[in-house]
């Protein structure tokens, strides 16, 4: 049964990008203790999809399009909460984690 499915997926990679979209989308609208994976379950489905299918190539510029979709949705999703994380009270923890990649590289620099 699973064997027909890969291949059936592998043959028709138009089938497994819309299969991703709508199970991505689904599977993404599940809540579990009031957490859900949203947009991001897309990604995931499509990993799981590649895995159980590897024959499944999107060629060309499908899947560009594709990738530039999911990081646009992404984007207006979290664009807003990251640049206000830019400002706000995260400028303090975005300087912590400036200060602990420096010194980093300067122990790693030191070390090698």
């Amino acid at each position: 049964m699973m064997a027909s499915v890969s291949e059936l997926i592998g043959t028709q990679p138009i089938l497994a990008l819309f299969l991703a979209i709508s199970l991505g989308y689904l599977v993404g609208q599940v809540s579990i203790l009031g957490f859900s994976l949203g947009i991001g379950a897309v990604l995931f489905v499509g990993l799981f999809l590649g895995a159980i299918a590897p024959k499944a190539n999107i060629a060309g510029p499908i899947g560009l399009i594709g990738l530039i979709m999911f990081l646009y949705g992404i984007g207006i999703l979290y664009g807003r909460q990251f640049f206000e994380g830019l400002t706000g009270p995260g400028r303090i923890y975005n300087l912590l984690a400036l200060v602990a990649v420096v010194a980093g590289l300067l122990v790693a620099l030191a070390l090698g």
